[in-house]
């Protein structure tokens, strides 16, 4: 089983309650409403059964978890699931707390140590996108063509992108596979950046200046064998020349 800290522990302790002793002692409504629901009473509100009908299900579970996973709020799930927000404000609270991670690396630990026989390994792989790409990445994948991230954020990505692939790039020998193709996703990278209006100032800097440091940076790494690094100098006086 799991070596970390496992979110669904009121179901877990509600359930193995009941199994030991044929009652629960909690206080809290909602598990009291759960343990009388695992006792095939019908009277439970809507919201617990619709949140246990969730946990039931592999592929909810997993998809509702890896969302919550990603720190998405109730409004997040409603937007692309149109689950409504009662249900996931009882599912966080039944099934999925968060609060049994002390930190962010407890969670991607959570997901690493997801069991692959649990579900074939959908639900592991899933979790483990969810801490590795994030929030907006499932709502891209979830969202059938309804979800578009915002410019800035767009820009943002690009950028951070851009600048990580040039960085992989210098760790490995200019002619190797693996640089040349770092230096293609960052060139791709750069291109987008470079067709979005909203791009025009990125971070109290002209995009065109911050274009040249990227362009500065990849050749620098391409010059492993010269001391002297490249200046923007260097760059406007050679797209100078570069005119007929």
């Amino acid at each position: 089983m799991f070596h970390t800290a496992q979110p669904d522990h009121k179901f877990v302790r509600v359930h193995t309650e009941l199994r030991q002793t044929g009652a629960c002692s909690a206080d809290d409504p909602l598990e009291e409403a759960l343990a009388r629901l695992l006792q095939g009473e019908e009277d439970a509100p809507e919201e617990v059964i619709r949140a246990y009908m969730t946990y039931v299900n592999a592929y909810k579970r997993e998809v509702v978890e890896s969302f919550l996973l990603a720190e998405a709020a109730p409004r997040d799930l409603f937007d692309v699931f149109k689950m409504r927000e009662n249900i996931v404000v009882v599912y966080q609270q039944l099934f999925f707390d968060r609060s049994v991670f002390a930190d962010r690396l407890d969670a991607e630990a959570y997901a690493r140590d997801y069991p692959t026989d649990h579900d074939d390994g959908y639900g592991r792989e899933l979790k483990l996108n969810a801490v590795q790409f994030g929030l907006e990445y499932l709502k891209a994948s979830f969202g059938r063509g309804n979800y578009s991230v915002s410019p800035p954020t767009a820009v943002n990505e690009l950028i951070s992108q851009a600048y990580v692939t040039t960085k992989i790039a210098s760790k490995f020998p200019v002619d190797s596979g693996k640089a040349k193709e770092a230096h293609k996703w960052a060139a791709t990278m750069v291109k987008g950046i470079e067709s979005l209006p909203s791009a025009q100032d990125i971070g109290g800097e002209k995009k065109e200046d911050f274009l040249i440091k990227l362009r500065i940076e990849k050749e620098n790494e391409d010059r492993p064998d010269i001391s002297e690094e490249i200046t923007p100098k260097d760059i406007v006086n050679r797209r100078t020349e570069d005119k007929p």
